[in-house]
């Protein structure tokens, strides 16, 4: 564990070098917004594609999001209850209620659960980030940020349209394809398994 932890934390320093130093004269915003698009759209779609095709899949899926969100809805229980107690004005219960409840699960739980506990983690991990954690984030988090935030006047948008995205696409296809059985080519696996090593890292960097 302690391997991953320094490697994460060398990642995350390059990046501060890079912040500082502007190498070929890209600065973080730039270089944040390039490496970003490209885990959104291709890096983590593959790497959910990966490993739900694979994974096992069953009633033990429904254990992991019932989990998931019940996680999410006692983190938020016990941060308003601090913020009653110290009276939080609602810029800061709002700030606070979705930073303790809301976790960064794939990007930075992945590689330490895969390191402690095996590649069989990361099945749980994809679970719990796209079928429980991002879900109550699009729908509840979004709910708590419109209420202690401040309204912005702009045009509401459709909560379902935050699941049209590469990686729900990537997982409704991995899904499908594991309970009907469709074994996964060797040519594929290959490819897929390239992609999906830069997520961490490329999430990481900036």
């Amino acid at each position: 564990m302690h391997t991953i932890l320094m490697q994460m934390s060398l990642l995350m320093l390059c990046g501060a070098v890079w912040r500082m130093f502007k190498p070929a004269g890209l600065d973080a915003t730039q270089t944040r917004l390039v490496l970003t698009t490209v885990v959104y759209y291709l890096l983590l779609p593959a790497l959910v594609l990966e490993v739900l095709w694979r994974a096992d899949i069953g009633l033990q899926s429904v254990w992991y999001t019932l989990l998931g969100v019940a996680s999410v809805v006692f983190s938020l229980l016990c941060m308003w209850l601090i913020g009653l107690v110290f009276r939080f004005k609602n810029a800061r219960m709002g700030a606070m209620l979705l930073a303790s409840a809301f976790p960064n699960v794939t990007y930075l739980g992945l590689p330490v659960l895969q390191q402690v506990f095996g590649t069989w983690a990361n099945s749980v991990v994809i679970q719990m980030d796209l079928f429980a954690t991002t879900p109550a984030l699009f729908t509840l988090g979004s709910l708590l940020a419109r209420h202690y935030g401040e309204e912005a006047p702009q045009q509401q948008k459709n909560w379902l349209a935050y699941f049209n995205a590469p990686p729900f696409w990537a997982a409704a296809l991995a899904v499908a394809l594991n309970l009907n059985g469709v074994k996964m080519p060797d040519w594929l696996a290959g490819s897929l398994h390239t992609l999906s090593a830069g997520v961490v890292p490329l999430m990481l960097f900036p």
